[in-house]
């Protein structure tokens, strides 16, 4: 089975951070 990470860096914007938070929902199925 092959593993997958993601790496996140702390976000410079209220934008940004609530796009993080989107794309970790979206991720979060995956079980990285």
């Amino acid at each position: 089975m092959t593993s997958i990470s993601f790496e996140f860096f702390p976000p410079k914007s209220e934008a940004a951070a609530e796009k993080l938070w989107q794309s970790i929902g979206r991720l979060a199925p995956l079980r990285p």
